[in-house]
Parts: structure tokens; C-alpha cells; sequence
């Protein structure tokens, strides 16, 4: 799905169609794009083949077809794009097909050099930093009075840290190891409130305290964590999991969790 909004931006809608036949399941997914546009995505595991992911996009003015194969192999990706109005297939070379190293040498060059990088409509107005304005990481416009910086037209990257990195007993002590490293946003996981990580419900009184402990550290939660197998074959492992997704998201929204 961020592979579909990053090649044809938003989607209006989808429609899914699931089997599973020897011992293999499959989706088929029809999506409409806000910007009129029309694709199909397909999911199938396990595949009787070399394993790969790609895409193919067709425009009025060409194509592009493009597959990746497992990353554990080291192997660029191999992408054919051809012009009508030039009448040929142009392919890029990717000699380094180091996917791991390329993208820690990516990150790092944003921290480092100010690198570009892309960016989701959601990250175009930058980060709040203040403590009046914490609850809100990523705000449409600047409150009066604020102290933050107006949107520039993309976001400046802070230095976070994923908080189940630190063993503590409860969510204050664990902001507080943070804030001790000189970091001020966290990847929260509930499992640092004593909860599990996706918990079938968040009292209040628990809310309360980790918004407390944000408040009182400085710490932003720019995000949180939380999985489960969207394709277990027990259907009731699903349900049961999506139901705690809801709890997990109205969680987030109350603390103002942006991811």
C-alpha cells in the first residue's frame, strides 16, 4: 500500500478479493486513486517460484516495470522504463545492491549533510518542539504566540529512539533514561507503561501517567509501536487483533500520537 500512495498518491478506494487453495493464500485488490487513476495490487504467499515484489505503471507517455528481488541478496532491483516519445527502453544501473548498508548510509546522510529525502504530505509542516505546543507533533500551522518555527516545506529530522530499548518499570523512568541520552522523542511501545504491547484496553489512569511522563521529561511520542499477524489462518487470531488495533489507535489519538 505505501509502495501504490508513493507511485500513484492517494487512494479512494479499494476492493479486496481473498482465496486460499493449496495451502497458499492470495489477495487481489482493485484500488481507485484520488487522481482518477485505476490499479490492481496482489499479495500471494507462499509463491511456487523465486521469490520477488515489483510493480508496473502504465501512463499516457510510457511505462515502467520494475522487480526487486529478496534483499538478502545484495541485488539492485532491476527497472525498465520506456518513452514513447523517444521510442526506447531506458534500464538504471544499480551496481550496489547493498540494501541494508544503503540505507543507513541514506539516514545518515540526512543527519550529516542535510541530505533531501522524501516526504509524505502528513511531514510537510515540520516538527513542534516546545513545551507549549508538545501535544501536537505535527501541527497544520503554528499557534499564536508559539515559539516554533513556521512550515519551511518539508520536515527537519530529530533523533528518536525506539523506548523498548530501555528496561524500566514504568513510563516515567523510561522517558527519563531517555532524556538522559539528550534525545526528545521516543517510538513508544505500552509494553513501557506495564502494559502488553497491544493491550485489549488503556485505562485511563495509564494514559494519564504516560502523557504525565511526556509532559514532565519533555520527551515527545512521535510514535507507537505495536503488531500482530494481519495474516494469521486462524480467522479469530485476526479479528481478535484488529480489535486491539482499535484500541491501540484511539490510544494514540488521545495522547496525540501522530503514528
Amino acid at each position: 500500500m505505501d509502495t501504490a500512495r508513493f507511485l500513484g498518491g492517494d487512494l479512494l478506494a479499494v476492493r479486496t478479493d481473498y482465496q486460499e487453495k493449496f495451502e497458499a493464500r492470495s489477495w487481489f485488490v482493485s484500488v481507485e486513486f484520488a487522481n482518477g487513476a485505476q490499479g490492481h495490487l496482489d499479495l500471494t504467499m507462499p509463491v511456487r517460484m523465486e521469490w520477488h515484489e515489483g510493480f508496473q505503471v502504465y501512463g499516457e507517455y510510457g511505462g515502467v516495470v520494475a522487480k526487486s528481488v529478496n534483499p538478502r541478496y545484495f541485488k539492485a532491483s532491476e527497472v525498465e522504463c520506456f518513452s514513447t516519445r523517444e521510442g526506447q527502453y531506458r534500464r538504471s544501473v544499480g551496481a550496489d545492491g547493498h540494501t541494508f548498508r544503503r540505507q543507513v548510509e541514506g539516514f545518515a546522510d540526512v543527519i550529516l549533510n542535510g541530505a533531501r529525502r522524501l516526504s509524505g504530505p502528513r511531514l510537510k509542516t515540520g516538527w513542534r518542539s516546545c513545551a507549549r505546543c508538545r501535544r501536537s507533533a505535527i501541527p497544520t500551522k503554528p499557534s499564536s504566540g508559539c515559539c516554533c518555527p513556521k512550515p519551511r516545506g518539508r520536515s527537519e529530522m530529530e533523533l528518536g529512539i525506539f523506548a523498548k530499548t530501555f528496561r524500566r518499570p514504568d513510563a516515567q523512568t523510561t522517558l527519563e533514561a531517555v532524556r538522559a541520552l539528550g534525545l526528545g522523542c521516543v517510538q513508544f511501545n505500552f509494553e513501557c507503561a506495564g502494559l502488553s504491547s497491544m493491550p485489549e484496553a488503556v485505562p485511563a489512569p495509564a494514559l494519564a501517567t504516560i502523557a504525565g511522563a511526556s509532559r514532565d521529561t519533555g520527551v515527545q511520542l512521535a510514535a507507537l509501536s505495536g503488531t500482530f499477524n494481519m495474516a494469521h489462518p486462524a480467522s479469530e487470531v485476526r479479528k481478535g487483533g484488529l480489535l486491539r488495533l482499535r484500541v491501540v489507535t484511539e490510544a494514540a489519538a488521545q495522547l496525540g500520537i501522530p503514528w
